[in-house]
């Protein structure tokens, strides 16, 4: 099968009734759910994303815990780990929500973040692969994206993935109140 112009040898393993996909077991990326044990290397590639990208929101220590508040019950946010070897090269949230425009659910990938040394090997894109297949495995019909607007190579490979940039959506502005 190719994928993204590589060829993927995919397989399906269970562990602990958790579905692991090995998406390219030529490099040995697997991308799966995160587990509790590796919630201090996630942070820290977290940490990375907001060092790397000037216009992300700051992080604190208030939405790392609100992430591993709500992440293990996999109801509203999902975090996902790419793992090379027994290495961890990158994370994703990815969120579930509602809208009565796209009739049914949708996904959004809020954070995607691959570790610079192994930027454009591919890893990137097939991550977002695998995360497109999960949104259609939970029913999902369509996955938003957040790109920060100077994040430039990540608006490309969005484009490149198919992702089309949407203009300001029928005369009406997202908006956001904190209500806590």
């Amino acid at each position: 099968m190719l994928l993204n112009g590589l060829e993927v040898n995919k397989s399906l393993v269970s562990v602990n009734c958790h579905i692991i996909y090995i998406i390219d077991s030529m490099n040995n990326i697997t991308f799966r759910e995160f587990l509790p044990e590796e919630k201090e290397e996630v942070i820290h590639l977290m940490r990375g994303l907001n060092k790397e990208d000037k216009e992300e929101l700051e992080l604190n220590e208030e939405k790392i815990k609100q992430l591993f508040r709500f992440a293990p019950d996999r109801k509203w946010v999902e975090l996902f780990v790419a793992v090379y070897g027994q290495e961890i090269i990158g994370y994703a949230v990815f969120i579930k929500a509602f809208s009565v425009e796209l009739c049914g659910l949708y996904g959004e990938i809020d954070e995607l973040y691959v570790k610079p040394k192994y930027r454009n090997k591919g890893i990137g894109s097939s991550f977002i692969a695998w995360l497109e297949k999960h949104a259609k495995d939970n029913d999902c019909n369509a996955i938003y994206v957040v790109v920060t607007s100077q994040n430039i190579k990540a608006q490309q490979l969005y484009k490149r993935l198919g992702f089309e940039q949407l203009p300001l959506r029928y005369n009406y502005v997202k908006m956001l109140r904190k209500v806590r």
